[in-house]
C-alpha cells in the first residue's frame, strides 16, 4: 500500500504532466494559426 506522501507526489506529478501537455497543445495551435512566436513566448513564459 502506498503511503500518503507517495500518493501526493504521484498526484502532483500527474497534474504537472497534464498541465504541460495542455500548454504544448495550445502552443502548437497558436503556431498553426500564424501567431508570432515572440507573442507566444511572452504569454507562455509568464507566470
Amino acid at each position: 500500500m502506498k503511503s500518503e506522501y507517495e500518493i501526493r507526489v504521484t498526484t502532483q506529478y500527474s497534474y504537472n504532466e497534464g498541465k504541460a501537455d495542455g500548454r504544448a497543445e495550445i502552443l502548437q495551435a497558436m503556431l498553426a494559426e500564424g501567431v508570432d512566436p515572440a507573442i507566444i513566448a511572452k504569454y507562455i513564459l509568464q507566470k
